[in-house]
């Protein structure tokens, strides 16, 4: 375990060092417009491509040593489902990029994606949904099939419009994968990790963007290991709630208004719950606020059962946060 370890300190600091030349070899930047990206000078998006790189040699480690880590990838459909089809969902964020693809194509092509994944992978059906307040079992029958898909992508739309300034999402995402080290004492995540500290670092100094292949390619894996955790109940229905909550919240009340002030629902604007913030905060208070938001009630989940409280006042502060920086 300590060459594994060393191994991934060793490659992310390759990826360090190496970074303009892989940034050339990338070549998808994110230029600005002066309305919503105010960045000066073009802006790489390679920040999923550090994620991928380590996805990929951890991917080459457990070719060599399959029963390296039985907890998380314990058959060939795990597998593709970690591994195969999260290098599919970054080859669609790419294009986006690269090319500004059509909403309704990058939809059906992730539509098509977790379609196989939930019909190769079956285990990564929600067939089940408890809840802590009552001491019984929901039963989704052929429903759960579509409602997983439904999760999936809502997170995922949401996580990408999440991802509106510096190290909102990388550090949000890193938390994450901190919880999941925490909950299965697996260093399968190790590579992530490493991977989102070093996006975080290059973010932070402008570097580097997530872009839609980084933000797809990290939301996906979320989504399926939350999936896995809460089928193994290393998760509480309820902690998934509080975890996710805030982005898949913001996405649709920005969806609401849009609809309602009958605009495009998917047309870009600065309306995000961090885009207020930012109007009396700076970047890296707007990111603690928001993480502080998010995680302080996980964790107190974690000592006293209070779910549906805990969910009732992470809503209660987000509206209120909104209300009142709405009229700046």
């Amino acid at each position: 375990m300590i060459f594994y370890f060393i191994f991934f300190i060793l490659i992310n600091l390759i990826i360090y060092f190496k970074r303009d030349f892989l940034i050339r070899i990338f070549n998808v930047y994110d230029f600005p417009d002066l309305i919503r990206k105010k960045h000066q000078n073009k802006v790489s998006v390679f920040g999923g491509g550090i994620v991928l790189l380590n996805i990929f040699f951890l991917f080459l480690i457990l070719i060599f040593n399959k029963n390296m880590f039985p907890e998380i990838i314990s058959n060939n459909r795990d597998f593709f489902s970690f591994f195969i089809l999260s290098v599919f969902v970054f080859i669609i964020g790419l294009l986006d990029d690269k090319l500004r693809i059509k909403n309704k194509t990058k939809f059906l092509s992730l539509l098509f994606c977790i379609s196989s994944l939930l019909l190769i992978n079956k285990d990564l059906v929600l067939d089940t949904i408890s809840f802590n307040w009552i001491d019984r079992e929901i039963l989704l029958y052929n429903f759960g099939f579509i409602f997983t898909v439904f999760c999936i992508l809502a997170f995922m739309n949401s996580f990408n419009f999440f991802d509106g300034i510096d190290l909102l999402c990388g550090i949000y995402s890193l938390i994450i994968f901190v919880i999941f080290i925490y909950l299965t004492k697996s260093f399968f995540f190790i590579p992530l990790v490493f991977s989102l500290i070093l996006f975080c670092l290059l973010n932070y100094k402008k570097k580097l963007f997530l872009g839609d292949s980084g933000a797809l390619l990290i939301s996906y894996f979320i989504s399926i290991i939350m999936i896995k955790f809460y089928k193994l109940n290393l998760l509480h229905s309820e902690q998934v709630v509080i975890i996710l909550l805030i982005p898949i919240l913001d996405n649709l009340r920005v969806f609401y208004e849009r609809f309602i002030n009958k605009k495009n629902i998917l047309t870009p604007d600065n309306e995000h719950l961090h885009h207020l913030l930012m109007k009396k905060f700076s970047n890296l208070n707007t990111v603690m606020l928001i993480m502080s938001i998010i995680f302080i009630p996980y964790i107190i989940s974690n000592f006293y059962s209070i779910f549906y409280t805990l969910i009732i006042l992470q809503i209660s502060v987000y509206f209120f946060l909104v209300v009142k920086f709405k009229r700046f």
